[in-house]
C-alpha cells in the first residue's frame, strides 16, 4: 500500500519588510537595487555588488523560500512510523533516498496560499512531490478540531489514507455530560463477572488492569489481562485497556519473572554490591542494562502489538528518579539508570508502535520535590496520590493540579487518582464494614472531585477509591458521576488558596 502524506503549513510570515531608509530588518527593498542582490543590507555596498532588492515581491519570494527549510513551519502528517511529526527536511531525506513513497501530498497554508505553491515548485525541481497539490484539503470542521476529510476532499482523490482515529477517541471531552471516569484495579480471583465487565465497559473508555489480575484462574498476569481485555472489548470495542507493567520492580505473578530470575546480572545492586530490594523483598531492574530493557520491551510488545491491550502502564518512575538513590547506587550507576529509563520509554514506543499508549506513573508533588510530565514521549500520566500520603498539603495539591492542567493543555492525557482520606494500608479503616467505607467515601467525595473539575481539560480522567484491588472500592459509583456537567464556561480562577470554575450545569 502506498504511504501518503498530508502537509499542513500553519506558520505565517513573521519577518517584516522595510525600505532602505529603515533599519533592523531581515530584508530591504529600494528602487536602487536589482532583484539579483541579497537584499540583506539597506544600501548598496562600496563595490556596488550587493544591496537591497528592487521589489517587495522579490523579498516575499525569498522569505518564502527560506521558510521552506525551517522545520517548525510544517506539520507533516503521514503513515510512516515517525514520532509525532516529521519536518519538511526529514521528509526530503526519505524521499530522495527512495525510502518512502511520499509524492502524493497536499500543502496548504490558509494565511498565505503562495507559500505552499512555492514549496511544491521547489520540491518538484528537486525530484520530489511529482503528484502533490497546493489546495485546501477540505476538512470537516477544522475550527472545532475535526480534521476528518469531507467526501469530496482532494486528499482522498490523491489516495491519502485517513488516520485511524480510534486512539483519539480515547479522549473524552470535559464537555461531555458527566464526569470522565477511569478505572484502575486488579482482581486476583479471576476475570470480572459479566455484570462487572459490562459495568466497567459502559461507564468508561479507559481501564488499567493491575498486576496479578485473574492469576488464580489464568496462571499469570499476562494471560489474565489478555483475557480480560478481550472480555471488556466485547462490551465496548472502543475501550482502551492498559497493561500494568512495572518499570522497576520485579513482581513474581508474571511469567516474565521466571526469565528475570534466571539472569542474576540483571538484578540491580547497591554500591556495596548488595541486591537492591524494596523493603527487603522485591528485586529491582537494572535499567542501565540493554538486555534488561530488551526483555522488558518484549513483554510490552506481546501485550500490545501482538495482544489485545492498547497500552502500557509504566509504574514507579518517582522511585527510579529519586535523588536519594545516588547514595544507594553511587553517582555513576544513578546517572546510567536515569539514561536507561529514558531509553526504555523510547524503546517501548518502538516496540508497541505509534498507536500504543504509554502511560507513566507519574506526576507527583511532595514537600521538597515536584515531578511533572517529564517524559514527552509518553502519551499519558497518572497523578497517583492526590491529596493523600505525602501529597496532602495545599501546596502539593495545587502543584499537582497545575501540572495536570499544563500537561493536558499540551495534548497529554492525565489521570487524577483521589482518595477518601483513608487507604488500603489503613488497618483500622479496612476493618470496617464495606457499608461504612462507602458512606465515608461518599461524604468525602466533594473536595477531590471539585479540585479535579477546577483544573481538568478535555483529556483528563478521574479515579476515586481507596486502593488497587477490586474490593478497594474500585467499582463504587456515586450519584455525582451521573449529574449533568456540561462544558466549562471558562478557565480555573484562583483567589489565594480558593479555586473556582463554572460549568454549564
Amino acid at each position: 500500500m502506498k504511504l501518503h502524506a498530508l502537509v499542513l503549513i500553519f506558520a505565517c510570515l513573521s519577518v517584516h519588510l522595510c525600505r532602505a531608509a529603515e533599519t533592523d530588518a531581515d530584508y530591504y527593498v529600494s528602487t536602487q537595487g536589482p532583484n539579483g542582490w541579497s537584499g540583506t543590507i539597506a544600501t548598496t555596498n562600496s563595490q556596488k555588488s550587493d544591496g537591497p532588492f528592487a521589489t517587495i515581491e522579490r523579498a516575499r519570494d525569498v522569505i518564502r523560500e527560506s521558510r521552506i527549510s525551517e522545520s517548525g513551519d510544517c506539520t507533516f502528517i503521514d503513515e510512516l512510523p515517525a514520532r509525532n511529526s516529521q519536518s519538511t527536511e526529514d521528509r526530503r531525506v526519505l524521499a530522495q533516498a527512495k525510502q518512502a513513497n511520499t509524492d502524493h501530498n497536499i500543502y496548504f497554508c490558509d494565511a498565505d496560499s503562495q507559500l505552499s505553491k512555492q514549496i511544491i515548485k521547489k520540491d518538484k525541481q528537486e525530484g520530489i512531490d511529482a503528484h502533490s497539490l497546493s489546495v485546501d484539503p477540505l476538512f470537516v470542521d477544522p475550527a472545532n478540531v475535526d480534521f476528518r476529510f469531507q467526501p469530496d476532499s482532494p486528499a482522498l482523490k490523491l489516495g491519502i489514507v485517513p488516520f485511524d482515529v480510534s486512539k483519539a477517541e480515547l479522549i473524552k471531552h470535559i464537555e461531555s455530560p458527566n464526569v470522565p471516569i477511569a478505572f484502575h484495579f486488579g482482581k486476583s480471583q479471576g476475570l470480572l463477572t459479566q455484570e462487572e465487565a459490562e459495568f466497567v465497559a459502559t461507564r468508561s473508555s479507559f481501564v488499567c488492569l493491575e498486576k496479578g489480575h485473574a492469576t488464580q484462574t489464568h496462571g499469570s498476569t499476562e494471560a489474565g489481562i489478555e483475557a480480560e481485555a478481550q472480555q471488556l472489548k466485547a462490551f465496548n470495542p472502543k475501550m482502551k485497556v492498559i497493561f500494568y507493567w512495572n518499570a522497576f520492580l520485579d513482581y513474581p505473578m508474571y511469567n516474565a519473572h521466571q526469565v528475570y530470575a534466571r539472569h542474576p546480572d540483571w538484578w540491580l545492586k547497591t554500591n556495596k554490591n548488595e541486591l537492591d530490594r524494596k523493603k527487603g523483598r522485591l528485586m529491582r531492574y537494572d535499567l542501565s542494562s540493554d538486555d534488561v530493557r530488551n526483555w522488558w520491551t518484549r513483554v510490552a510488545k506481546k501485550a500490545v502489538a501482538e495482544g489485545s491491550c492498547d497500552g502500557i502502564f509504566m509504574d514507579a518512575f518517582p522511585q527510579i528518579t529519586s535523588p536519594s538513590n545516588r547514595k544507594l547506587w553511587g553517582n555513576e550507576k544513578f546517572d546510567a539508570i536515569q539514561k536507561g529509563l529514558r531509553d526504555l520509554v523510547q524503546e517501548t514506543r518502538h516496540s508497541i508502535g505509534e498507536d500504543g499508549l504509554i502511560v507513566f506513573n507519574g506526576i507527583r508533588s511532595t514537600p521538597g520535590r515536584h515531578i511533572g510530565f517529564d517524559f514527552p514521549e509518553a502519551d499519558a500520566a497518572m497523578i497517583e496520590h492526590f491529596g493523600h500520603f505525602q501529597s496532602a498539603s495545599k501546596e502539593t495539591m495545587l502543584q499537582d493540579l497545575l501540572a495536570m492542567q499544563q500537561a493536558a493543555k499540551s495534548g497529554k492525557i492525565v489521570v487524577l487518582k483521589c482518595w477518601p482520606d483513608f487507604s488500603f494500608i489503613d488497618e483500622e479503616a479496612m476493618r470496617k464494614l464495606l457499608s461504612e467505607k462507602r458512606k465515608t467515601a461518599q461524604e468525602r467525595l466533594t473536595f477531590p472531585l471539585a479540585c479535579f473539575l477546577a483544573a481538568a481539560e478535555k483529556n483528563c480522567y478521574f479515579i476515586y477509591n481507596w486502593g488497587y484491588r477490586l474490593d478497594n472500592g474500585c467499582l463504587e459509583w456515586y450519584p455525582e458521576f451521573d449529574k449533568p456537567l456540561g462544558k466549562p464556561l471558562g478557565e480555573m480562577t484562583r483567589d489565594g488558596w480558593k479555586l473556582s470554575r463554572e460549568y454549564q450545569h
